[in-house]
């Protein structure tokens, strides 16, 4: 019997944005400066008091979510999430600002695997929202994205 790979949301997010930046973090444990562990805990309290308000208004906040897509499984926790209701809404929070127009790639591609997995569960449309400082990108759910989605999942693996 042989165990299928997992792909973590953040892994795709990591790839995407830079293929060398995730081989050197997942593959040879390199270490982030201190700098990036501090703006990473100032996100992680932001992330806390967003979650309080989307808590308040029924979404379900950071909660494990993961699909078998055939010859591998991919996982996440998305910041929050609201699915049972057309269209499902899938919102990541970026404590940085984003770029002038539309969203990062790797953020794109972390929204969508948290989109895919929605769907792959039921929701027959599913709109992402990245919440940038400053800005706010949606989209809904293509096959677009899931094939380029399915293309970065076969470079991870």
């Amino acid at each position: 019997m042989s165990i299928k790979p997992s792909v973590k949301a953040t892994e795709i997010r990591l790839y995407t944005y830079c293929p060398r930046l995730y081989f050197f973090e997942v593959h040879l444990g390199a270490r982030r400066p201190l700098k990036t562990y501090i703006r990473m805990l100032l996100g992680r309290l932001a992330h806390i008091l967003q979650s309080l308000v989307a808590r308040l208004r029924g979404y379900r906040v950071e909660e494990l979510l993961e699909a078998d897509l055939g010859k591998v499984v991919v996982r996440g926790r998305p910041d929050y999430y609201k699915a049972g209701s057309e269209p499902c809404v899938v919102f990541e929070l970026k404590t940085s600002r984003g770029p002038p127009n539309g969203a990062w790639l790797s953020d794109i591609m972390q929204t969508a695997t948290y989109s895919l997995i929605l769907a792959r569960r039921g929701c027959r449309t599913v709109i992402g929202i990245i919440r940038y400082r400053g800005s706010t990108y949606s989209f809904k759910l293509t096959s677009s994205h899931v094939s380029t989605l399915f293309r970065v999942i076969d470079d991870v693996i």
